[in-house]
């Protein structure tokens, strides 16, 4: 396992993958949507499962980080990485409602980036 993939499992143990699932179809929607994030949206509409998204075996690829400030309050930093020049990122403060269902994704003034 490569560095990325380490970092992508730490961030994963710190939210469910219903979560991430539903935090990245949300995200997709969003007019500041980074390609990455759709990218991985239309990865997960053709089947695929997080853990073919996300590990590839390659330092290429996706990244993931996973902040939690409280159990209903999360920071998620996501992006991808393709060329040593060409990738994209962005964070995200996340909340969840006491269910665990997702209540509201906001992209964090300034953290996009595209390459």
């Amino acid at each position: 396992m490569n560095k990325r993939e380490t970092e992508v499992r730490q961030a994963r143990s710190r939210i469910s993958d219903a979560q991430l699932t539903e935090f990245l179809r949300a995200a997709a929607q969003s007019e500041y949507c980074p390609p990455s994030i759709g990218l991985i949206k239309e990865m997960l509409d053709e089947g695929q499962s997080l853990d073919q998204i996300f590990y590839t075996g390659d330092e290429k690829g996706f990244s993931l980080s996973v902040k939690r400030f409280s159990d209903l309050r999360i920071r998620i930093t996501v992006g991808g990485y393709f060329d040593p020049v060409a990738g994209d990122g962005s964070e995200w403060d996340v909340s969840f409602d006491s269910l665990g269902q997702l209540k509201s994704a906001a992209l964090v003034p300034g953290t996009y980036w595209i390459s």
